[in-house]
């Protein structure tokens, strides 16, 4: 009896469509990796201090690809600079103390997780373009957002404290700055930082 002949199906191959979506998330991840890891370099040192072969060693790639993704080392810690968003929910006629407590706790959250590098970097900014990128972005980020609802007397005044009191929390208070790798608060310190930032904020919102 003669065995029958085995049939060797081909390997499927993914397509055209399916190997370039693989293409641009494998891009993505690695553009994410790089900013991450220039974040973090960019939080413990100056810009001067930080080379693209240190960026591109904490991710496994060459100098050359973080050029591809970026172009320059400026351009990189740019995007890092003006790249999270610190988004505050529109005040509205309900009661102020609880909006101003929501307003303080985004704050926290924001200066304790990852997002802290873009704020570090922009202090680091200062000495680059002569605090341009620094004043562009605490306009969008700070006064924009608190602007409508600081009126009266002495806005202008208030609105500079409320700028200084959210950066100096952030960078110094909590660390973000001096202590990089220090651990977030715990649940109860992290809800007494937001009850005493709500009560510095009403001082300037509502004089």
């Amino acid at each position: 009896m003669v065995d029958p002949v085995r049939v060797e199906r081909p390997q499927e191959r993914p397509t055209s469509d399916g190997s370039r979506e693989k293409r641009r998330r494998n891009a993505q991840k690695t553009r994410q990796d790089i900013l991450l890891a220039a974040g973090r370099r960019f939080v413990r040192n100056s810009f001067a201090q930080v080379t693209l072969k240190d960026i591109a060693d904490d991710v496994g790639v060459t100098p050359a690809l973080v050029v591809h993704y970026f172009g320059s080392k400026q351009n990189l810690f740019e995007e890092i600079a003006a790249g999270s968003e610190l988004n505050f929910p529109p005040f509205n006629d309900g009661d102020r103390t609880e909006q101003l407590i929501t307003r303080a706790r985004i704050a926290l959250t924001y200066f304790q997780d990852d997002a802290t590098t873009s704020g570090v970097a922009l202090l680091r900014s200062l000495d680059r373009d002569n605090g341009e990128l620094f004043r562009s972005e605490l306009e969008r980020r700070v006064r924009s957002q608190w602007s409508s609802n600081v009126t009266g007397p002495d806005a202008e005044i208030r609105l500079k404290l409320i700028a200084g009191i959210l950066m100096g929390v952030g960078m110094f208070s909590l660390g973000a700055l001096i202590e990089p790798d220090r651990p977030p608060l715990d649940d109860a310190d992290a809800e007494h930082v937001v009850r005493y930032l709500a009560e510095l904020l009403s001082v300037c919102v509502d004089p």
